[in-house]
């Protein structure tokens, strides 16, 4: 009886130093160091590792530029995309419009403000920043389907067009996620991977350099709350 409960005991010391999820598959686990978010980090069960690099070879990379004024942005594609004063107007592929409406009450939780930033033809998606009350994300719109998704900074379409990724820092104010995030697109929508919420540092300007990696400036902040630039590479640790 004693040898049972030995067993036993064994048995669910080995279970637990495993640890598994809701859905009982095996969840990650790696040494303290691995989790220092400067150096690697883990996005859903992917462990990515992080490398300085240049600007030189960032600028190289970074190729995402935008018209700083929205109606040179909307002339571009004025066939499909109109403002008209509040409103904002997104054709879609059957004909129909998708109709965005400002809520221009500043002092309102319900202030809302799109701006229209890009037609993603390859991928087939409208892209908009939206302003809320003390805070901003981005609104993509499938022009196929109409469907939406929210992501937290500018997306990145991977060279094979099968993933996105987004930034975002935001480790002064808090109003907004500070981290990164994954999407795969699918055939009318996009679908969340992973979101990986970061307390050291955040994101901005991501690009990929091929289909499982990606560069981007790394944003930090000192004690008194001023920012260092960096450059980085991420890409899945093997």
């Amino acid at each position: 009886m004693s040898r049972f409960f030995i067993l036993t005991f064994i048995c669910l010391i080995f279970a637990a130093s495993c640890g598994s999820d809701k859905n009982g598959t095996e969840t990650p686990s790696a040494p303290i160091a691995q989790l220092s978010e400067l150096d690697t980090f883990y996005a859903g069960k992917t462990l990515y590792c992080i490398k300085d690099t240049s600007v030189e070879y960032f600028n190289s990379v970074f190729k995402t530029k935008f018209d700083t004024s929205e109606a040179n942005r909307i002339q571009l594609v004025k066939d499909v995309v109109k403002r008209a004063g509040d409103t904002l107007l997104l054709t879609l592929e059957n004909g129909s419009k998708k109709t965005f409406i400002n809520q221009s009450s500043i002092e309102s939780d319900n202030f809302t403000e799109y701006h229209f930033i890009s037609r993603l033809q390859d991928v087939n998606y409208y892209l908009m920043k939206v302003y809320f009350y003390e805070a901003f994300s981005y609104l993509m719109v499938n022009a196929k389907s109409g469907k939406e998704t929210y992501l937290c900074g500018i997306p990145a379409i991977s060279p094979d067009k099968s993933k996105v990724i987004a930034g975002c820092f935001d480790l002064q104010a808090g109003f907004v996620f500070n981290g990164l995030q994954l999407f795969e697109i699918t055939s009318d929508s996009l679908s969340l991977t992973w979101s990986r919420e970061l307390t050291k540092w955040g994101a901005d300007n991501l690009a990929w350099i091929n289909n499982s990696s990606f560069i981007a400036e790394q944003i930090q902040t000192d004690s008194l709350m001023n920012t260092t630039t960096k450059y980085i590479t991420l890409s899945e640790c093997h």
